[in-house]
């Protein structure tokens, strides 16, 4: 690539005593045409009067983690995509600490900065009728490591969300819990139109 080539030769131009190497990844074209790339790291050698000698060059292909790399960060945004517009939140507990992806905060209505880790965000806000479901849902055991709940919560606002939730332990060679991984989904949509469609179909059914 000839913006990649321009690149290598500057800084080979820009190697001084001071300072005498440099890296960067770059592309080129294979003669069957593929697309590879390659990191070169290239260092000067001085004599004693600070003139350059010669520049070794230390070329590796980088095509296989960088094409990986490149797919990760295509999911990722992928997910961000996914999660806004579907409202899922990814969630883990392990050490005393949950961790919470950033839709958390806009299906609670709340500030990331207002809460420590040590916080299950959902049992701040749960309804008092949920509470009992709620806290069944997260005692895991070795016998029972997946689990699903349906809840409500009450937003500082006031708005009531429906929240299914899914629940999963990860277990030691003793039976001892070390994490649990969850995934929230707002449901608050879609459980508004169904009990809509059930009270007319009922009122319907009355008439």
């Amino acid at each position: 690539y000839p913006e990649d080539l321009k690149l290598i030769y500057e800084g080979y131009d820009n190697i001084t005593k001071d300072k005498p190497s440099f890296n960067l990844k770059y592309r080129i074209i294979t003669l069957k045409n593929n697309l590879k790339y390659l990191k070169i790291f290239a260092t000067g050698r001085f004599d004693k009067n600070g003139e350059l000698i010669k520049i070794i060059n230390i070329v590796q292909d980088v095509t296989e983690e960088t094409l990986i790399q490149q797919e990760a960060t295509k999911l990722l945004d992928d997910f961000a995509v996914i999660q806004d517009s579907s409202k899922v939140v990814i969630a883990g507990y392990e050490n005393g600490k949950y961790s919470w992806t950033s839709e958390i905060h806009n299906i609670l209505g709340i500030n990331k900065e207002d809460y420590s880790p040590e916080v299950n965000l959902i049992s701040q806000f749960i309804l008092p009728e949920d509470e009992k479901s709620f806290n069944d849902f997260m005692t895991l055991t070795y016998k029972n490591q997946d689990k699903q709940v349906i809840v409500r919560i009450k937003r500082p606002d006031g708005e009531i969300r429906y929240l299914d939730i899914n629940n999963r332990g990860k277990f030691d060679s003793d039976k001892k819990l070390l994490k649990m991984v969850g995934f929230i989904k707002d449901i608050t949509k879609e459980t508004l139109v169904q009990q809509e469609a059930t009270k007319l179909r009922d009122n319907f059914a009355v008439i």
